[in-house]
């Protein structure tokens, strides 16, 4: 989803340790000998092609340079996306898919199926969308993904990668079974990395005891409502249950993939913070200013959290920045992070 108004608040973002062990992550060199290289040239974890990330002004969206059919442009690098695809008049003509050359990135044959869509998206400082990398491409490559610093933000992009030594290295493991896998066959949901999510009441508090599962969209710019945590209707009974104070602050009318005019409603719960936790429930990250958006079916046919019974939620792309280094590992059926910030803010401070 792109949203046309760009208002993003990096102000606040607020991160918090845990009792967990960790390094200073915010520090800590890429390998051996690394300290004294400058971040704009860090070196990667997993070798493989770099491609530097366009993100329209004050927004997150990944976009990188690829050349599909003989043309060259900005393709969304979408991870909430299950089926690769081009625009109309641009790449192809027809609704039908087709089958093009490229894009040009390890793991991939030479010619790729593509769905085509008529969706005429222009982004500022990105210029006319070419298409969306989706996760049938993307599941068959490992992709590191780094908004850390914000004068090199980048991709690199590898048919294989060894990532037995991560954890020691301070990355955190998510495990994607189930979920996000170079072998989605016998999945019962769509091929999207998670991570897990829970809320807390004030600094001190405890996890609610609401977790579920959130996908990682990139494609989801959030920048008139930043760090946007769409919900499903299941997953809002659910914080209705736990008796959380949900506080509706606005409404967003949005079309879905069919024209079908849907409105969502949006929400604060003042005085809670969100958290994403490891598997063992471990706050990797803590956040004090979210809006949840309860997402609507509208025609029913465009799948994602809002057509599940299931709790479910979908993280907006404002999260990247704050999440910093990402390794997508489908093979290993697993998502890396290591956070850009590892650090306890005092309450009230900025």
């Amino acid at each position: 989803m792109v949203n046309a108004a760009r208002v993003f608040l990096l102000s606040t973002a607020l991160i918090g340790c845990t009792s967990r062990a960790a390094p200073v992550l915010n520090v800590a060199p890429d390998s051996p000998g690394d300290s004294f290289v400058p971040r704009a040239s860090a070196q990667s974890f997993c070798p493989g092609e770099r491609f530097s990330i366009k993100t329209p002004p004050l927004s997150s969206e990944p976009y990188v340079e690829l050349t599909v059919g003989g043309r060259r442009g900005p393709f969304l690098i979408d991870y909430g996306a299950t089926a690769s695809s081009v625009e109309k008049g641009l790449l192809a003509n027809g609704d039908g898919p087709v089958t093009l050359a490229g894009p040009e990135l390890p793991g991939l044959p030479e010619r790729n199926r593509f769905e085509v869509y008529d969706r005429n998206v222009v982004q500022q400082g990105v210029g006319d969308q070419l298409g969306v990398i989706g996760t049938d491409l993307l599941s068959k490559m490992v992709v590191e993904m780094r908004f850390e610093n914000a004068n090199d933000e980048h991709l690199v992009v590898s048919e294989r990668c060894d990532t037995d030594g991560l954890g020691a290295r301070g990355f955190w493991r998510f495990d994607q079974k189930g979920f996000f896998s170079a072998n989605p066959v016998g999945q019962s949901r769509a091929n999207v990395p998670v991570l897990y999510i829970d809320f807390q009441n004030g600094w001190s508090g405890n996890a609610i005891g609401t977790r579920t599962w959130a996908q990682i969209d990139p494609g989801y710019g959030d920048a008139v409502w930043p760090y946007s945590v769409d919900i499903n209707d299941a997953y809002y009974a659910m914080l209705i249950a736990a008796n959380l104070p949900l506080v509706e602050v606005a409404s967003t009318t949005v079309e879905d993939c069919e024209k079908v005019a849907r409105t969502d409603l949006v929400y604060v719960l003042p005085g809670h913070l969100l958290r994403i936790e490891a598997p063992d429930g471990a706050a990797m990250y803590r956040h004090s200013s979210v809006y949840l958006v309860r997402k609507g079916k509208g025609s029913g046919e465009c799948g994602g959290i809002a057509t599940i019974g299931e709790p479910a939620a979908q993280l907006g792309s404002s999260f990247l920045r704050v999440l910093g280094r990402m390794i997508f590992d489908p093979a290993r059926e697993a998502v890396w992070i290591l956070p850009t910030i590892f650090r306890e803010q005092v309450p009230g401070t900025d």
